[in-house]
């Protein structure tokens, strides 16, 4: 049974009295379950006051997903349980809590929960910081951004997974969660009658690369080379690790980044991932002569995203 929900029941009934029938109301709350490289899960609750102080009804679905493309369409939904719980009107004593009545409208026993956990290994996805949170802007217009820039989740897709009844409702970002290769967000609003309703949203890969690379983007590089193309770029980085193996110099590590220019246009610089470190500890020249270039400092203004050469 859910805690929070009966602890909630029983300060109801105390107030009965004073308060008469509540209005009818569902409150949707999902939470994240498990996630694969491919997938992900959320246990699905459905709490039905009826329209009463004394009773309600509550389903628990486990819905799964497809990462991408990322849609809050699941393609398989389980009823794992639905119950009626009922508290004893009769009881008095309001030093302890009333005995509760459950009365189970179907259960699943075909669906082993260790099967569950193998489907999905990562049940406890690292959650961001406060630090983190802070390069988060919300606007209940457009949506949620990373740094001003990155959009992860648009306030209409938003609106939509909640529904119609909901769709006029501020929602409000809860937390975030991250795996191998996906971030989650769970977003909340606050239903007509008070009620809190919750769902997890899935970002696409390619999104989540370019926020994790946005956030260990640091203020310069020295860069090796501009170019047109991506490939040129890798082919360029590549030649330059084949001219450090060949001395036996590892002061090098190349990556390549594509830069929105003020034009417009995207090009692909090859730096060094460690530039500023280089100018700290006095070994850029030792670097340009083993490689026999000018490393050249930038701003990484306009950076987007990396791809690490190894």
């Amino acid at each position: 049974m859910n805690t929070a929900v009966a602890c909630l029941l029983v300060t109801l009934g105390a107030l009965t009295s004073i308060q008469g029938t509540p209005e009818r109301s569902v409150a949707v709350n999902e939470r994240f379950a498990g996630s694969s490289t491919t997938d992900y899960a959320v246990l699905r609750t459905e709490v039905d006051n009826l329209g009463n102080h004394y009773s309600y009804r509550e389903k628990t679905w486990l819905d799964e997903f497809k990462k991408d493309p990322s849609s809050h369409e699941s393609s398989s939904s389980i009823l794992l349980l639905d119950v009626t719980y009922n508290l004893d009107v009769n009881h008095e004593d309001p030093n302890t809590p009333p005995a509760i009545q459950e009365n189970i409208h179907s259960q699943d026993t075909k669906l082993p929960w260790a099967e569950v956990l193998q489907r999905y290994p990562v049940q406890t996805p690292a959650r961001w910081s406060e630090v983190e949170m802070a390069d988060i802007s919300t606007h209940p217009a457009v949506g949620i951004r990373f740094k001003q820039d990155v959009l992860l989740l648009g306030s209409d897709d938003i609106n939509k997974a909640f529904g119609n009844e909901l769709a006029t409702l501020e929602w409000t970002l809860r937390e975030i969660m991250g795996d191998a290769n996906s971030l989650f967000l769970r977003v909340s609003k606050t239903g007509h009658n008070g009620e809190e309703h919750f769902r997890v949203f899935c970002i696409p890969e390619k999104t989540t690369k370019d926020v994790r690379d946005r956030a260990i983007l640091k203020p310069f590089y020295l860069v090796a080379g501009t170019y047109e193309t991506h490939d040129e770029a890798i082919l360029r980085a590549r030649a330059l690790l084949a001219i450090t193996r060949q001395k036996k110099f590892y002061g090098f590590h190349p990556e390549v980044w594509s830069v929105r220019q003020p034009t417009g246009k995207i090009a692909h610089v090859v730096v060094d991932e460690y530039s500023m470190e280089l100018l700290e500890f006095g070994r850029l020249q030792q670097v340009e002569k083993a490689l026999e270039i000018n490393l050249v400092p930038i701003s990484s203004k306009g950076f987007r995203t990396r791809t690490i050469v190894r």
